[in-house]
């Protein structure tokens, strides 16, 4: 099964599943509204394929580009942080790490942008869209920033990805290697 993750903008539109298509949480159902925050802001999203068919996707960016953001008790977003709006993955296809693969794009991405953080808004019923399970985003190192009883902001430091990969810097750096790990063949380049 090939798998890749690509950056999402008006050639892929379409590729955009349904569930999320149809969802105007966040005004994002029209080409135009997708094509404004993509022409003011620059990438805002990417979508995973398993083979040749849409599995996953997500959606970031200012808050200022989803306005619904502020209606929520926890809200609102922090200025140094990009929002994550939505992260959808095809039921069927749960459990896959499509998730945590399209999560660790994102969080790429702030890096690059010299955003302090990602932001969410979750949800404790995991069974409700748009919500991000609280759980899920927990997992991957998001803590609660202002607690709501259905939607918490919850929040990703970059200074803890940092920690995380200096940890793991570390622990890497004492394992007893008798010789040095080296790649037998080159890596591949990432498709998409």
């Amino acid at each position: 099964m090939a798998r890749r993750i690509t950056t999402f903008g008006p050639g892929n539109v379409d590729d955009i599943p349904g569930a999320c298509r149809a969802c105007l949480q966040w005004n994002v159902k029209t080409r135009d509204n997708v094509e404004r925050l993509l022409r003011e802001w620059g990438r805002c999203g990417f979508i995973s394929y398993e083979d040749k068919h849409p599995s996953g996707f997500i959606l970031f960016g200012p808050a200022k580009y989803f306005p619904r953001s502020g209606l929520y008790p926890a809200s609102p977003v922090s200025r140094d942080a990009i929002f994550l709006a939505c992260l959808y993955v095809e039921p069927k296809l749960r459990g896959r790490g499509i998730g945590k693969r399209l999560i660790n794009a994102v969080e790429s991405e702030f890096v690059e942008r010299e955003f302090k953080a990602l932001e969410a808004l979750a949800g404790r019923d995991s069974g409700k869209a748009p919500a991000i399970p609280l759980e899920f985003l927990l997992d991957r190192g998001f803590y609660i920033l202002r607690d709501d009883r259905r939607h918490p902001l919850v929040r990703l430091d970059i200074k803890s990805l940092a920690a995380w990969s200096d940890k793991a810097a570390e622990a890497f750096a004492k394992l007893p290697l008798k010789r040095p790990i080296r790649a037998k063949t080159p890596a591949k380049a990432p498709v998409g």
